[in-house]
């Protein structure tokens, strides 16, 4: 089997592609409602940013990206480096979230002062700086030689410095036991400074903490840590005390490890480094590179008309997307702050992209004489398993990549959580943004006038050489680049965070390092003597909390003039109170404290605010949509009305008692119906709730009936009535009779009957058709007579295409289209030689498509056929005598309307598209009651450029293909030019390309 990178594709009957179909139709046809949602959806996400991210590390809450990278990674046991400082501590524990106690703080202070020495009111500033320190490791160090090391004294290879919680109280007992309000003395200090400038940060100086409303409330452990550089006689000191300690303080405590030795150590590496001039260029040519693709693509694109509007819709989805994310990570407790915060956009911006250009071409390749719902469902169908697949690939590598290493795991997790939001944002937000364009008629306008300027165009010549295949990758147009293209780009950006931090390392080394440390992790892991206390967090996790901010000021002590410094991390000397409580009371909560903060707190803000924003919205769009939802609603909005996404059926009932003899209608305006009942009514068809009753059985109507005719003009002025014996006419606007004209008919039907508008409104004439071969023309406004001439007989065919000889009765739809990328087909004559990018007849492909037992149909402006049928029941049917005699005596819910609920409207798509045939019910079941049972239908008319009217007894049913029209006098024959240009040069592109011509 060849490997390819091709774009995958469906076929229209595949039920993912189905189902995909479906919810894009139902999402375009509720875009103000899915848009809604959406934008529901975000405000929920971003609302809460500012409650759960700050600045300060310490409050229960995430700490925002900064413009540095910051990392706290443990090194390899073999990496060869000379550690720039020492670190030792001690964890000091009662029973279990209980380290916060007076007496347990006193305890700590007397295990501090073994270890260090006295520290009350420790401040080494003004210490001498000429004693010099004794050599011998047992002898403890007097006060003044011990703070004439002080870091803050002058770094030298001797110096150190300390970090404690008893710091709070000056390291004084007296204070510690004076204190009534431990945890309020914690929290108002938090950002309290120590000498060398060190800040007394809670994540520093405690573990395993707990806070609610942005205050610590308890902590599991005191944390007492000694930092030294490599000859510092104190590190000398505290590591030869500590393993005295069991036996002078072994009663109070239980220690770990027991003899109070530790020797197990590792290297780790801290970096604090500040944004380079070399990251500043490298994201300006990301970002400057992602927005110069985006523009080309979007400028390739002719049938868009707002163009800053679209841009502006793909920037509002990335910073959905982007806010979203940034709550999700931080309600779970994924770390965010050690990369640059400029990497975070850019990266969902360059991987969306791919799904949007690709969509926006597959809405443009369909034909936009469709409905707007129809258009995106088969364009989303068509696409948005691939957006899906490359989702969810892109989810599976990140998390894959976040196994391998720590150093960049949030960005990875942070990458795939915005992958599935975008996807999310993409089939809502997008989606629905994009259907109210096409429901605009940007699109459509703006292809019917493209097709336009290229069919003015005389080619000369076949075209050229085709793009280069790198012009075609830049341009987004070939599957590699939409299939592959944000996977690479989200993998580069992994890899540009993987190996900032590992910039000292040869290339090999740097490909190999994600699944090496992966490796060192797993061999690192060591049976802990700890599990018996319980601990809420472990020392390996406690280093990797340390915020930038920390490591910032210890590289500004121990390495001013560098971004990282490594750090030599001794297990910790864990001392337990004797009689202790290890076993956990409750559960720790599994979410961020900030967030049940904000539950707690904010709840009810945010749910008014997004009320108040969805309000907002739904203003907003109905007062933009204002003009399109009144030409959908039709004016009045009134008639029964049964909907598809691809058609519509609205009732014009009421006007008549008995069945609809014929039927007439004017571009779209207004249609008549001439009953059995001996009634004439012209109804508004932009407001089905409006008609006008012209004649009924008085004197007129005895001249008048049997009618055998009636026709509109096309500007809704004159109506014709023909009679047995004459042409009567009324005008609609003056709504008085006109001229009446004597017709010799024999009374016989005409075979045609309709207005000629002449150059002038005076020449108006009304010409009916005879099936004797002969015309009659009259004259509406002048009064002549009548004149009849013979029709010649001889009307030659060019060429014909289709014979009669179908006898199964079914519809059949031809369909033709070019074997090559051709812009349409030829129509001259066959024997001539076309010119370059044109097609012959006989080198199009032909496509044919059945539908059985039609009924009565037609055909829309965009080659659409809509009809209504009877569907008849395979064991049996009604014999049609039996259906007439008891039409008047069937009761609304008897077998009437098992009858009535047989009859259907289908449609047939030309094309290739999804679902090209579909059907739905004729009448609702609430009005089957208002219906005569009927055995076939009545007259049929086209109304207008998509709808048609069918006769159902004594109501109208108007079927309507696709979208609202804005019908003018003439627009249908323009709409029929249009429909042959147009879809002439449908053009799909790589594989799917694809021109059409249909009739």
């Amino acid at each position: 089997m060849a490997l390819t990178t091709a774009v995958p594709v469906l076929p229209s009957t595949h039920p993912v592609r189905r189902c995909f179909a479906r919810y894009g139709r139902y999402a375009s046809r509720l875009a103000v409602s899915t848009l809604i949602i959406s934008t529901a959806v975000a405000t929920i996400l971003i609302y809460p940013i500012p409650f759960l991210y700050t600045n300060d590390f310490m409050n229960g809450a995430s700490n925002l990206p900064h413009h540095v990278w910051t990392l706290a990674r443990p090194l390899p046991y073999d990496y060869a480096a000379v550690p720039d400082v020492i670190m030792r501590s001690i964890w000091i524990h009662a029973s279990y979230m209980q380290a916060l106690d007076a007496e347990l703080l006193v305890s700590a202070l007397d295990l501090q002062d073994e270890l260090l020495g006295g520290t009350e009111d420790f401040w080494p500033v003004g210490a001498p700086t000429d004693v010099e320190a004794p050599r011998d490791d047992t002898v403890r160090l007097s006060l003044f030689e011990r703070d004439a090391l002080h870091a803050m004294n002058g770094l030298t290879n001797q110096s150190w410095l300390f970090q404690s919680p008893l710091l709070y109280w000056n390291c004084s007992k007296s204070r510690i036991l004076a204190d009534d309000d431990i945890v309020g003395t914690v929290n108002q200090k938090k950002n309290q400074s120590i000498p060398a400038n060190l800040t007394l940060r809670h994540s520093i100086v405690f573990s395993g903490k707990r806070f609610e409303d942005r205050r610590l409330l308890a902590a599991d452990a005191l944390v007492i840590t000694l930092l030294h550089l490599s000859d510092s006689p104190v590190g000398r000191l505290w590591e030869s005390i500590a393993p005295s300690l069991p036996a002078k303080v072994g009663h109070q405590w239980d220690i770990y490890p027991p003899d109070g030795r530790v020797s197990a150590s590792q290297l780790y590496e801290f970096q604090f480094r500040p944004i380079s001039s070399k990251d500043f260029i490298g994201l300006a040519i990301a970002y400057g590179g992602a927005l110069l693709y985006f523009i080309i693509n979007l400028s390739s694109i002719q049938a868009i008309k707002s163009k800053i509007g679209l841009m502006a819709t793909v920037l509002v989805q990335t910073f959905f997307s982007l806010m979203s994310s940034f709550t999700i990570c931080a309600i779970f407790k994924v770390d965010l702050s050690g990369i640059l915060r400029w990497m975070y956009p850019i990266v969902i911006f360059t991987t969306s992209l791919e799904d949007v250009f690709r969509l926006i071409n597959a809405v443009i390749a369909t034909p936009f004489e469709d409905s707007a719902s129809n258009r995106i469902g088969y364009a989303f169908g068509e696409t948005a398993h691939i957006a899906l697949g490359t989702t969810l690939q892109k989810v599976l590598i990140a998390v894959a990549m976040s196994r391998f290493n720590n150093v960049h795991a949030g960005f990875c997790i942070f990458t795939a959580v915005a992958m599935v939001l975008n996807f999310f944002f993409f089939s809502t937000f997008f989606l629905s943004v994009l259907g109210v364009d096409v429901r605009r008629l940007e699109l459509g306008d703006a292809l019917a006038k493209e097709s336009s300027r290229h069919n003015r165009r005389v080619k000369q010549g076949r075209p050229g050489p085709g793009p280069s295949w790198l012009k075609k990758l830049a341009f987004g147009n070939v599957a590699f680049s939409t299939r592959l293209a944000g996977t690479l780009v989200m993998i580069g950006f992994v890899l540009i965070v993987q190996w900032h931090f590992f910039d000292g390392e040869g290339l090999p080394q740097r490909l190999l390092r994600p699944f090496k440390e992966q490796t060192r992790d797993i061999a690192a892991q060591r049976q802990s003597l700890l599990e018996d206390v319980h601990q809420a967090r472990s020392p390996s996790s406690w280093l990797r909390l340390q915020d930038h901010d920390t490591a910032r000021e210890v590289i500004r002590i121990l390495k001013p003039n560098a971004y990282s410094y490594i750090a030599r991390v001794y297990d910790p000397l864990v001392f337990v109170k004797k009689g202790s409580d290890r076993m956990p009371n409750q559960r720790e909560p599994s979410l961020l404290p900030a967030a049940y903060d904000f539950i707690h707190h904010q709840l009810a803000t945010c749910i008014i605010i997004v009320i108040l924003v969805i309000a907002v919205l739904r203003l907003l769009t109905s007062y933009l949509l204002l003009e399109d939802e009144t030409a959908v609603g039709g004016g009045g909005g009134g008639g029964d009305l049964t909907e598809s996404p691809n058609f519509s059926i609205k009732s014009l009932s009421g006007g008549h008692s008995l069945d609809i003899a014929l039927l007439a209608e004017s571009s779209g305006r207004h249609a008549v119906s001439v009953g059995l009942d001996r009634v004439i009514r012209v109804w508004n068809l932009r407001d089905t709730t409006q008609s006008d009753s012209i004649v009924r059985a008085d004197d007129r109507g005895g001249e008048l009936f049997p009618v055998l005719a009636v026709a509109l003009d096309e500007e809704s002025k004159w109506l014709a009535i023909l009679s047995q014996s004459r042409v009567a006419f009324w005008n609609l606007d003056a709504r008085l009779w006109g001229r009446s004209v004597a017709v010799n008919t024999f009374n016989k039907r005409p075979e045609a009957c309709f207005f000629d508008n002449g150059v002038l409104p005076a020449s108006k004439r009304l010409l009916i058709v005879w099936r004797s071969g002969t015309l009659t023309e009259i004259h509406v406004t002048s009064g002549e007579e009548s004149s009849d001439f013979e029709i010649h007989p001889r009307i030659i065919c060019a060429r014909p295409l289709f014979t009669k000889g179908a006898e199964s009765g079914d519809c059949i739809m031809h369909h033709f289209s070019p074997q090559n990328d051709d812009d349409t087909i030829c129509l001259r004559n066959y024997t001539e030689q076309p010119i370059g990018g044109w097609c012959t007849w006989e080198g199009a492909k032909e496509v044919q498509k059945h539908v059985a037992d039609p009924g009565a149909w037609g055909l829309a402006s965009d080659g659409t056929a809509v009809g209504v049928r009877r569907r008849v029941k395979a064991d049996s049917a009604p014999p049609k005598y039996a259906v007439l005699k008891q039409r008047k005596r069937f009761p609304g819910r008897d077998g009437k309307g098992d009858i009535l609920r047989h009859w259907e409207v289908w449609r047939a798509a030309f094309g290739d598209r999804s679902n090209p045939f579909e059907t739905l019910p004729l009448l609702k079941e609430e009005d089957e009651a208002s219906h005569l049972v009927i055995s076939e239908l009545g007259p049929k008319v086209n109304v207008g450029q998509k709808s048609m009217a069918f006769a159902f007894g004594n109501v109208i049913k108007l079927v309507t293909v696709g979208g609202s029209v804005r019908d003018e006098p003439g627009v249908e024959r323009e709409s029929r030019e249009l429909f042959i240009n147009v879809s002439g040069r449908r053009r799909k592109l790589g594989n799917l390309a694809r021109s059409t011509a249909s009739f």
